[in-house]
């Protein structure tokens, strides 16, 4: 891992069995589902918001859809995420981001 002879696993292997446990046994997934629904309502919040210059704020709404999608994989890997209902998570989480990127475009043709 590093010149001194520190291995990979010497610094994240406890980090990665624990994160392991925790993905497959241990987060609760109402709990999950229910972040997931917050970070959904976040985003568009967040576009309809204003900087100081007037910008959408893109930038952190796209940063709730990043966290969206993780508690997405969180739930899947946990199998908490029926096969039909896969889809429909998988189009919100992208019905988020082209919002996201949509008000970016948006942003820059004003800027530009």
């Amino acid at each position: 891992f590093n010149k001194d002879g520190l291995t990979y696993g010497e610094v994240f292997l406890e980090n990665e069995r624990q994160q392991s446990e925790a993905n497959f046994h241990g987060y609760d997934v109402d709990g999950l589902k229910r972040r997931f629904e917050d970070m959904v309502a976040e985003v568009s919040r967040l576009l309809a918001m204003t900087g100081p210059q007037g910008q959408p704020l893109v930038l952190p709404a796209y940063d709730q859809v990043l966290k969206a999608s993780h508690l997405f994989n969180l739930m899947d890997a946990r199998g908490a995420i029926a096969v039909a209902e896969r889809q429909s998570y998988i189009g919100r989480i992208r019905e988020l981001c082209k919002a996201c990127a949509l008000a970016y475009v948006e942003q820059e043709r004003k800027t530009a």
